[in-house]
């Protein structure tokens, strides 16, 4: 039988089948576009999310710790209760504090000691120290006198009382620190009034006593750990250093009064209420930012400020954690300690440098760390003012020995003083020199610019223009007349 092409049997079997497709195969698709932003999303998101995680948590940690080893470094015993541990501990009838704080108590009620209004205590504010007190000035000083009498007979223990430590509370992880130095104040406003009327009463040992007290009083604030304290201090030894020349200005005291009086001014020449102050606020805003970083308190609400969470978040991101701006905090204080340390003259460029860097470091830095160049000046015209006292009081020794002034501050070396003072805004010695009133000694202040001993007292210590200064009178120009009151003019 005959096969038949292209229908029969092989041709069938030469047919290549048809291709199908391997099972659960798929066309090839491109993926939406929103499924490859959501992952691109997802990505960013944990990339910033680590990023800002590290930001907050883990590199704060790291600027915590070099800021703490560099403290340990440079001022080893930094911490406060590292500072209180130091301070001498001080048996009750030692200690100055106490007396203060007893002689406030027994002040009347509501007793202030400044009358913004009284035109006497204006008065006696302007008052010139040669001029005598007036009729009025001395019937109100009178009336203080009995009114605080209880007072003033504690607060006159002080000028055989050297040393003295006011009660301070604080614990680690509380951002309050409770300090009573400030009650000082009162006493220094109290014992001044009575030196003026002793000096004008020609009571001339209690008037001394009364200068002594109150270079005690400014003890009695000691190495408080703040700088408040040690501003304090220092602003109760100015009121001190206005009472002493005045009682130079209102009669003559022979070398027994005044050498005492050169000494004990003296012992606070080797005192650094600056340095003292700048480790208190170091060690005080670490405690107080400790706290902060362990959630104890809010920067805003250590520094007065309400905010809500949402903007506390905001600030978190923006300024850095609490850990981070401690650090900044930190090391900001380091710089500022170490530059105390040097000598005076060589401060004034540095804190301004370090002054101006804190704009653009964070909040903590911005709102806790203080005027450094301000709090310096301050530090420095009370240094300053308390060489030119001491040196004229040497200059006042010299006339009473030889029956005429020391032509130049050289002339009071070895004999009345140990060495030339300094002048803690150049680095030169302070200046002397003779008028035809008597003697003027003085410091070329904060503008570093000599102008022979002028000052304008209606300006500020720090105005430009101006020196520090401390004067003597010749004896016949002492204790001139007083300057009628309103009520005797009209």
């Amino acid at each position: 039988m005959k096969r038949t092409s292209g229908t029969g049997l092989h041709q069938e079997r030469n047919v290549t089948p048809p291709t199908v497709d391997p099972p659960f195969s798929r066309p090839t698709r491109q993926s939406p576009a929103w499924k490859r932003w959501l992952v691109l999303g997802f990505v960013v998101l944990c990339v910033g999310g680590s990023a800002l995680f590290y930001w907050l948590f883990t590199a704060p940690g790291r600027h915590l710790v070099d800021a703490l080893a560099e403290a340990d470094e440079l001022d080893p015993g930094w911490r406060f209760e590292e500072l209180e541990a130091r301070r001498a501990r001080l048996a009750d009838s030692e200690n100055s504090a106490l007396v203060v704080l007893n002689a406030r108590a027994l002040l009347p009620k509501n007793w202030t000691g400044v009358d913004m209004d009284s035109p006497i205590e204006r008065s006696l504010d302007d008052l010139q120290p040669q001029q005598q007190l007036n009729n009025e000035q001395i019937l109100w000083l009178q009336g203080e006198r009995e009114k605080c009498a209880a007072a003033l007979a504690e607060a006159m223990k002080l000028q055989a009382m050297s040393r003295g430590r006011y009660p301070l509370r604080w614990r680690r992880g509380d951002p309050s620190i409770v300090q009573t130095s400030h009650e000082s104040r009162f006493m220094a406003l109290l014992l001044q009034r009575e030196f003026l009327l002793q000096a004008q009463l020609g009571e001339h040992a209690t008037a001394v006593q009364a200068v002594k007290a109150l270079v005690q009083l400014s003890r009695s604030v000691g190495d408080e750990p703040l700088l408040i304290s040690q501003l304090a201090r220092t602003g109760n030894m100015q009121l001190t250093l206005r009472c002493l020349e005045r009682l130079l200005a209102q009669g003559e005291y022979d070398d027994t009064a005044l050498a005492p009086l050169q000494a004990l001014l003296a012992e606070d020449l080797t005192y650094s209420a600056q340095l003292v102050g700048l480790r208190g606020e170091r060690a005080g805003n670490d405690v107080r930012m400790e706290a902060v970083q362990n959630g104890s308190t809010t920067l805003r609400q250590l520094v007065g400020r309400r905010q809500g969470t949402l903007s506390e978040l905001t600030e978190r991101v923006k300024e850095g954690a609490p850990g981070y701006q401690r650090a900044c905090l930190l090391h900001m204080f380091n710089q500022a300690v170490e530059i105390a340390k040097l000598p005076p003259h060589e401060q004034e460029e540095k804190f301004k440098l370090l002054e101006q860097s804190t704009e653009s470091m964070p909040a903590a830095v911005r709102l806790l760390f203080p005027s450094i160049l301000a709090v310096s000046t301050s530090f420095h015209c009370h240094d300053a003012e308390l060489r030119c006292a001491i040196a004229a009081l040497a200059a006042e020794r010299y006339r009473l020995k030889h029956n005429r002034w020391p032509a130049n501050i050289e002339d009071l070396v070895p004999e009345f003083l140990a060495s030339v003072p300094l002048d803690p805004f150049t680095g030169r010695p302070i200046l002397l020199r003779t008028t035809n009133e008597g003697v003027t000694v003085w410091s070329v202040g904060p503008d570093r610019q000599d102008n022979e001993g002028f000052v304008d007292p209606e300006l500020s210590r720090r105005a430009p223009g101006q020196d520090l200064r401390f004067r003597l009178w010749n004896p016949e120009l002492r204790r001139q007349p007083a300057r009628l009151a309103d009520s005797e003019v009209r």
